[in-house]
């Protein structure tokens, strides 16, 4: 039997505030998030989870989407409420769960500065669109975006003796090229959330996070692109420019992860399967969800906490030692197609 050696195992410490717990490990509570494409379908799931685990974030779209970003922050601010008063009820037993509320950093949410904000006519394939986004960050956010999540893209499907050069062209722009240069532009703000105090840009927050990252690893900003299973595979939908821009997306993360790394700033995909959205509706109408749903191991459609969860981990402390990966969720889509 094999000896035991002194101190071997190495723990933080322990306690209400270890960083071992899921209120640390997942937290990203005040954190800065800036989510392109985040006005409607998988991009709007996205932006909801991190505002109902209380994120400040950024929707960038073409379209208008204040509405929706309105909601998200009355659903925060709704949340906080509620948290609050069933604390008070009990507050024999969940004193220390009032105070590790997540939404907690969105309960002085004033039309001023709510929980999220969306840029309407946003086309971050244009250096002006991304020019906005830097430009509201640096007012909003204090100059401080910890995480970046790439989700803005578009398709285009047509017989291959058909495709036509320009919307060819346009698809490898927007979904490859436009990632690159969003990045590039935000990276001032995403090495200042890095190396600058932990935890947001608000007047308070010195500290938050900082000791839920300190037991991890060292504060490093995120930046998460949004790929696709089809740059992981040969689909059989005639989409020729999507799948080769998803594919170049994920060679590019592993490219911005090595050199980003020094800059403390973290890379990663999310490769999503079939969700619900605009992108989707057209395949879903032709050929059904329960066919489908039948094409993955775990025989459904995508649902907002799938993906939302995914971009939580990659954001958060949980996530700290991972870097120039893609996780893929797909519902074992991937899995079931090569058996």
């Amino acid at each position: 039997m094999p000896k035991a050696v002194a101190n071997e195992n190495v723990l933080p410490p322990g306690g209400a505030s270890s960083p071992l717990r899921v209120s640390s490990l997942f937290n990203v509570a005040k954190k800065h998030v800036v989510v392109t494409g985040g006005g409607s379908g998988i991009g709007a799931m996205i932006a909801a989870t991190f505002v109902e685990n209380g994120a400040k974030v950024l929707i960038c779209s073409r379209k208008d989407s204040s509405a929706y970003a309105k909601e998200l922050s009355q659903r925060a601010t709704a949340t906080t409420t509620t948290t609050t008063t069933t604390t008070s009820s009990n507050r024999t037993n969940r004193t220390s769960s009032a105070s590790a509320s997540p939404s907690s950093s969105c309960s002085s949410s004033t039309a001023a500065q709510p929980c999220c904000t969306a840029l309407a006519d946003c086309d971050l394939g244009t250096e002006a669109g991304r020019q906005r986004v830097f430009v509201w960050c640096k007012e909003h956010f204090g100059g401080k975006v910890h995480v970046l999540v790439n989700n803005a893209g578009t398709n285009y499907a047509e017989m291959f003796e058909n495709q036509r050069a320009d919307l060819f062209a346009k698809v490898l722009h927007l979904n490859l090229t436009a990632v690159f240069l969003m990045t590039q532009k935000l990276l001032p703000m995403l090495e200042a959330a890095a190396t600058g105090t932990a935890g947001g840009g608000d007047t308070g927050d010195a500290g938050v996070l900082a000791a839920d990252e300190a037991a991890l690893g060292e504060n490093y900003s995120s930046v998460i692109n949004i790929t696709s299973i089809n740059g992981l595979r040969n689909p059989e939908m005639e989409t020729y420019s999507y799948q080769a821009s998803k594919a170049g997306l994920n060679h590019l993360t592993t490219s911005m992860a090595m050199h980003l790394a020094p800059k403390k700033i973290r890379v990663n995909n999310v490769a999503p399967g079939a969700f619900p959205s605009r992108m989707m509706r057209g395949t879903i109408e032709m050929a059904g969800k329960e066919l489908i749903a039948e094409k993955s191991a775990i025989p459904r459609l995508g649902m907002p906490g799938d993906v939302g969860a995914a971009c939580i981990y990659l954001s958060s402390p949980a996530s700290a030692w991972v870097t120039g990966t893609t996780l893929v969720v797909d519902g074992g889509n991937l899995v079931k197609a090569r058996m």
